[in-house]
Formats: structure tokens, C-alpha cells, sequence
């Protein structure tokens, strides 16, 4: 019995040897697992830093992109308007975004209005090129593509309008589709501009009368008069502006037709031209008051439009 005890004895392990992972390895495990966890921290650290940054460039362009829709909304308002006196004989002005241009820098703070108008627009075009690169249908990303590049060319014609005091082309298309005509095919590229134009004025009218633009704000954040409200303007600024891109795109095709581009006409020549219709003018003061209304539907989709 002696000797069976001491030779259990003598396979016991010494205290600290490293076949039993004692405090040596103890030791160790702990500073491999001091090590493991901060790199996690540190690459925790580093994640929430970036996802705040991109939260915070995040923010900066819907704001831009909210001011946006409010330099629309005023520009709108400011063409109606303009209409809405021709349609009275009160006024010859421009009734398009040039006429609104001009209006605007005949006030006072006209310039500091301008000025705020091409950061608003620039603000609107990056905001959209945003949600192209996020659009997973191409149909959505090239629309919004295509509005992105379509408000940095307003911004660079308010920006020549604060330089020399007069915007270049404006909307009067006479010009390009003289251009155009001059070359093959492009009398058939002016009517297939037309159609697309009537196309889309179409589009517009039935997703006014549809409420389809409801869906992009966020109508529980609305009281029950502000939702009735918005509801009214968009139906009539979206019908409005869908009579207007549908005149345009009927002149251009007429122009294609006739082989005269002369006949094509821009928004201000659209608009007057209802004048010389039977109750003319009691039809382009519905179209301006319909252009106000879509003005202050714009005001209402930057405070409440999701993004």
C-alpha cells in the first residue's frame, strides 16, 4: 500500500506545470482575450464613427434637397401668378421660369433671393442623384437621374441670370428645334419629343386626380385640415402642370408635322396661346391658379416628403 501511494504521488503534476493549464495558461488565455477584444472595440469604434458620418452627410442632403422643393414651390407660385395677371389683361410678362427669374431680381433682396434659389436647386439635383444611386429599378433611377441633371441646368441659368441680368435660352424651344430640324431625322426626333411631353402631362393630370403623390409624404404627421389642404393643391398643381407639359408636347408635335418650327412654343407662348381660345381666358386663369396651387404643394412635399 506504501509503495502503490507513492507511486500515485509521483504522476501527480507539480502545481504550475503546463499539463494541467494552470496559471501560466490562465495567464495567457487572458491576454489573448484582452487582445481579441480590443480589436473588436476598436473596429466597433471605428463602424460607429462612419455610420454617424454618414448619417450626418445623410442629413445634410435631404435638408438640401427639402430647400429644393421649397425654390420650386417659389418659382411656381411666382409663374402662376404672372399668368393669372395675363390672363386678366393686366400684364404681357413672361409666364414661365424666366418671367419668375426676373421678377424675383426687380424686388428687394433680389439678388440674396437668387442666390438662395441656386443653392436650392443645386441642394434638389444632389438629392436626386442620391436617390438615383439608391433606386434599385433602372426605370427610377434614370428619372431621377434625369431630374438631378435638369435642376443644374436651372441653376446654371439663374446663376447667368444673376451675371448678366437675363437667362439665355430660357424656355422658348424655337431655337433647338430649328437645330434640329436642319439635320436627318430630326423633324421625327421633335415629334417624338412632343409625344413624350404629352405622355407625361398625362401621367401627371391622372396621378393628380389619383392622389398618387400621397404616398410620398408623410400624411400622419399632418393634421386633418393640413391633409385636406395639401390633398387640394396636389390634385391641382399636378393636373395644372400636366395641361402644361401636355400644350408644349402638342406644339412640338405640330411643329414636327408642319415641318415649321416656328409652331413649336415654350411654356409662356403654351400659356398664352390659350388666350386666343373661346373662354381663353377663363382657361389659362384655371391652369395659374393650378400652377399657385402646385407651388404650395411643393412648399408642403419639402416639410413632408419622405426621404
Amino acid at each position: 500500500m506504501a509503495r502503490r501511494g507513492a507511486a500515485l504521488a509521483g504522476r501527480r503534476p507539480a502545481p504550475g506545470s503546463g499539463s494541467t493549464g494552470g496559471p501560466a495558461r490562465r495567464r495567457g488565455s487572458a491576454r489573448s482575450g484582452s487582445g481579441r477584444t480590443g480589436g473588436n472595440g476598436t473596429s466597433h469604434a471605428r463602424g460607429t464613427r462612419t455610420a454617424h458620418g454618414t448619417r450626418k452627410a445623410d442629413g445634410a442632403v435631404e435638408a438640401a434637397g427639402r430647400l429644393g422643393f421649397a425654390c420650386r414651390g417659389l418659382v411656381y407660385v411666382i409663374i402662376g401668378v404672372l399668368a393669372i395677371a395675363v390672363a386678366a389683361g393686366r400684364s404681357r410678362a413672361e409666364t414661365d421660369r424666366r418671367g419668375a427669374l426676373g421678377q424675383i431680381a426687380a424686388r428687394p433682396f433680389g439678388t440674396a433671393l437668387l442666390i438662395l434659389l441656386v443653392i436650392g436647386f443645386l441642394g434638389y439635383a444632389a438629392w436626386r442623384a442620391t436617390e438615383a444611386a439608391r433606386e434599385e429599378k433602372w426605370g427610377q433611377r434614370l428619372a431621377s437621374a434625369a431630374r438631378a441633371v435638369l435642376y443644374v441646368g436651372f441653376a446654371a441659368t439663374t446663376v447667368e441670370f444673376l451675371v448678366s441680368g437675363r437667362g439665355g435660352g430660357g424656355s422658348n424651344p424655337e431655337p433647338w428645334t430649328a437645330r434640329l430640324m436642319k439635320h436627318t431625322g430630326g423633324r421625327v426626333l421633335v415629334g417624338a419629343v412632343g409625344v413624350v411631353l404629352v405622355g407625361a402631362g398625362a401621367v401627371l393630370a391622372y396621378r393628380g386626380i389619383a392622389r398618387k403623390f400621397l404616398k410620398k409624404l408623410k400624411t400622419g404627421d399632418m393634421s386633418p385640415t393640413t391633409r385636406k389642404a395639401v390633398v387640394a393643391a396636389g390634385v391641382g398643381g399636378q393636373v395644372a402642370r400636366g395641361v402644361v407639359y401636355a400644350l408644349v408636347g402638342t406644339f412640338l408635335i405640330k411643329a414636327a408635322i408642319t415641318f415649321d418650327p416656328d409652331q413649336a412654343k415654350g411654356i409662356d407662348q403654351s400659356l398664352k396661346s390659350l388666350v386666343h381660345l373661346a373662354y381663353g381666358p377663363y382657361l389659362l386663369g384655371l391652369v395659374a391658379a393650378g400652377l399657385v396651387l402646385f407651388g404650395v404643394y411643393s412648399f408642403a412635399e419639402g416639410r413632408y416628403r419622405r426621404m
